[in-house]
């Protein structure tokens, strides 16, 4: 925590401080592997909720807002502007001032999505062969079904605004929330995981 606590005062004091926006301890992972992850973490491996508390108390005192996750920015900063009028928007590549749109995927571990999520085979060797063969290099994908675009929803809102207002969501869903929080926290009977169709 100390070296973390230094390594911050240097960038907010040097000549490496961020004008615009900074991301700490950027990563990208597939929901599964950060499961796993977590699973696999031995007992006494360093909690991350701290070094992120320091981080917003450390950077907020420098004039940067929290955005979420591992975002912060000037107020001036385009992901800034958009979160104070409720318009940032996130998707796999991080905060976004731009809806959400058709994303493809191209290359081995390629991720796309919009109304499904399908991930790219991750060798080079599976990718060429499925291509040769004349087929598309998928390894796995689920088409979303009415639940998990409101749950998609719903997540995105909590990421980017830190809040729900509930009257807004049930009228742009047609439903009261009573029952958006029922379908969001529908689990699949079988097996205990949430419902949805895989392919």
């Amino acid at each position: 925590m100390a070296g973390f606590s230094a390594t911050l005062d240097k960038v907010i004091a040097g000549v490496a401080r961020p004008h615009r926006a900074l991301q700490l301890c950027a990563r990208a992972a597939p929901v599964q592997a950060a499961a796993a992850h977590r699973r696999r973490r031995p007992a006494g491996a360093r909690d991350e909720a701290p070094i992120l508390a320091l981080a917003i108390e450390k950077l907020g005192e420098a004039g940067y807002l929290y955005i979420g996750m591992d975002h912060f920015a000037k107020p001036g900063d385009e992901l800034a502007v958009a979160q104070a009028k409720k318009k940032l928007h996130r998707n796999f590549q991080g905060y976004s001032t731009k809806p959400d749109c058709d994303m493809l995927a191209f290359g081995i571990s390629a991720i796309a999505g919009r109304r499904a999520y399908v991930a790219n085979v991750k060798t080079l060797d599976e990718y060429y062969a499925k291509l040769d063969a004349g087929t598309l290099p998928v390894m796995r994908g689920v088409e979303l079904d009415a639940d998990d675009l409101i749950r998609r929803d719903v997540i995105q809102k909590l990421m980017c605004n830190f809040e729900l207002d509930f009257a807004a969501l049930g009228a742009q869903y047609g439903i009261a929330f009573a029952d958006i929080s029922r379908r969001i926290c529908r689990r699949s009977p079988a097996s205990g995981r949430r419902a949805g169709r895989a392919h």
